[in-house]
């Protein structure tokens, strides 16, 4: 027993080194192993990603066709690393199939090497004889051991063919990920079913979410490219396929501009569209049909200018305008209300100008609760001469053509003044009775004075009076401001425009000024009419002289506190007398109606019965 357990100690050395050979070579076995695999499957996966890749030029590829592919390499994967791999690493060792692996690379141990080892084994049997011949032969193998170098029974040459079979596939992946690192990437990325995009030479920007076109129109739709540095694609094609199945191939195609674009037939219908422009793809893109928003007005009005005048319950006066088309003077506040045939995204009030180099106003309008109904106001300024509505719909289109009407700005008219006929002093005219009272040219007394009554009206109402003269054609014209009247008791009565005076006015009353109130406030404001009747004293002037001539008129102001305008009465002329030369004019007077009156009377007799309102013949 001693002397097993000496040869069992002395060969020690070799059994760990034989069981180090033998833990290599399985390395190398698994490595081989491992390579194998990859020569089976590497090829596969390739040719997946590359159908995937030209699958994807035309249209994404179907996740079941995918899921296909990544399980016919995986498969042979699996099948492959399971026989070629997790097989030989699940083998135990075994020092006498390493012996004689060794063995056949050393053939001069002539077995001796396994013999030895088997038989110095605790389990080994042999009689008493075989122990010299045991011990002889362990130490043959003791002695020879250092003369061997075991490394050579390394399967050295599998690493090579491993390396032969693997460096192609190897190189091939290298390449692939330097020459296109970001579509290797994904291409393996989707072998793995993941959802990545594989990048293009032609890559689609800003694209919508949807196509949405104007119901029954013809629409160009353009598209927005990256391109790789050098790449011009040079052909392009558009997919539409309804919702029931039906389909149309059509070109898309660089403008003028070099922009591609894809021009829809009014026939498209919903469906969907796939883009492809050289070697990139967009889509499916839903592809919708609707109808433009169409906008009807409800009203339209002009709101006079607060200057203007209100109405009893404190409004402003308006002005509707049935077509929207406004006419009305600075100031004035249009209001236009507007209902949409469908629910709006957003609308906005264009205000052009006749200048075209000013830039249009623009103002976004609120919209109601349900965003179909709006209403517009602004305040119409000098050069407006068209508004108009853009609107467009939750979809984005917008209404075409696009609502809009004329505007005219007016000018306030100028008051327009009239002097009434010349009055006896101290007697009332009544018109339509007594045409005696009127007396043209009646000339004036020095120190005394001359009376002048007038009537004015004005659309934009009257604000104010003046009176206006100058003597002998010189120097500039004097002003006396007019009083307004404002009378204190209703016993007055009404007003009578054609004498410049009420009712019950005595012969002497002077009214400078009266702006007459509206017989219809609900319709028309006050301030439209106005007249009075005044006493102009001469005696205040200084050196003036029998013989002078003193021009006159009237002037009256509107309403209109940024613009006001100015109208004035004929102009005439008053000559200063004394009383000799009055007397005599007053004379010549009297012959000249007596001459009158029997013209008018010879008249009547010539043309009896024929022109009316004229006396019978007595």
């Amino acid at each position: 027993m001693m002397s097993e357990a000496m040869n069992h100690k002395s060969l020690e050395p070799i059994r760990t080194r034989i069981k180090n050979i033998w833990v290599i070579n399985k390395l190398i076995d698994i490595l081989h192993g491992l390579s194998k695999c990859l020569l089976f499957v590497l090829p596969l996966l390739v040719v997946a990603c590359f159908a995937d890749w030209v699958w994807d030029i035309e249209e994404e590829t179907p996740f079941i066709v995918r899921l296909t592919m990544t399980s016919s390499w995986l498969s042979l994967f699996i099948v492959s690393i399971t026989y070629h791999v997790f097989a030989p690493a699940a083998k135990n060792f075994s020092e006498d199939d390493a012996a004689l692996r060794i063995e056949r690379t050393f053939p001069e141990f002539d077995h001796r090497l396994i013999t030895v080892l088997q038989l110095s084994r605790p389990d080994a049997r042999f009689d008493k004889k075989s122990g010299k011949l045991l011990s002889e032969l362990t130490d043959e193998v003791v002695r020879c051991y250092p003369d061997f170098n075991f490394n050579k029974a390394l399967e050295t040459q599998k690493i090579k063919d491993a390396g032969y079979k693997f460096a192609p596939a190897m190189l091939f992946m290298i390449i692939a990920f330097v020459a296109a690192k970001d579509t290797t990437k994904a291409l393996f990325q989707r072998q793995l079913l993941q959802n990545v995009p594989i990048p293009r030479n032609t890559t689609f920007e800003n694209l919508p979410d949807k196509i949405i076109l104007a119901e029954g129109e013809e629409a160009s739709i353009f598209f927005d490219l990256s391109l790789t540095k050098g790449y011009t694609p040079n052909t392009g094609k558009v997919k539409w396929k309804s919702d029931d199945g039906k389909s149309l191939l059509f070109a898309a195609e660089p403008d003028e501009n070099g922009k591609w674009k894809a021009t829809f037939a009014s026939s498209i219908e919903n469906g969907t569209v796939t883009v492809r422009i050289g070697d990139g793809r967009a889509g499916p893109i839903p592809f919708i049909r609707n109808n433009r928003p169409t906008l009807e007005m409800i009203s339209a009005k002009l709101l006079m200018p607060d200057w203007y005048g209100k109405r009893p319950d404190g409004t402003p006066y308006e002005k509707i305008f049935p077509k929207g088309d406004i006419e009305g003077i600075v100031g004035s506040i249009v209001q236009v209300a507007f209902k949409s045939s469908q629910p709006l995204k957003e609308a906005s009030l264009i205000i052009k100008n006749a200048d075209l180099n000013l830039t249009p106003d623009s103002t976004p309008c609120v919209l109601d609760k349900n965003n179909d109904s709006f209403v517009v106001r602004f305040a119409l300024k000098n050069g407006n001469t068209r508004y108009q509505i853009n609107c467009s719909n939750q979809y984005g289109l917008e209404s075409n053509p696009n609502w809009q009407r004329k505007l005219t700005v007016q000018d306030t008219p100028e008051p327009l003044v009239t002097l009434l006929p010349e009055q006896i002093p101290g007697i009332t005219r009544i018109p339509g009775k007594d045409e005696d009272t009127e007396i043209d040219g009646l000339p004036v007394l020095i120190g005394k004075q001359f009376r002048v009554a007038y009537k004015s009206e004005c659309g934009s109402g009257l604000s104010s009076a003046k009176f206006r003269y100058r003597i002998n054609e010189k120097g500039d014209w004097q002003t006396l401001p007019l009083q307004e009247f404002k009378p204190e008791s209703e016993k007055l009565g009404k007003f009578l425009l054609e004498s410049g005076a009420f009712e019950n006015s005595s012969p002497k009353a002077v009214i400078d000024f009266y702006p007459i109130p509206s017989q219809s406030p609900w319709e028309t404001p006050d301030r439209r009419t106005a007249g009075g009747r005044f006493d102009f004293q001469i005696g205040t002037l200084k050196n003036i002289r029998v013989g002078d001539k003193i021009e006159y008129f009237v002037e009256v102001t509107d309403m209109n506190p940024t613009s006001p305008k100015t109208g004035q009465s004929e102009i005439l002329v008053k000559e200063v007398v004394g009383v000799d030369e009055l007397l005599a004019w007053w004379r010549r007077k009297e012959k000249e109606t007596e001459k009158l009156m029997q013209l008018k009377n010879k008249q009547a007799q010539v043309f009896e019965g024929f022109l009316p309102n004229l006396p019978m013949k007595p």
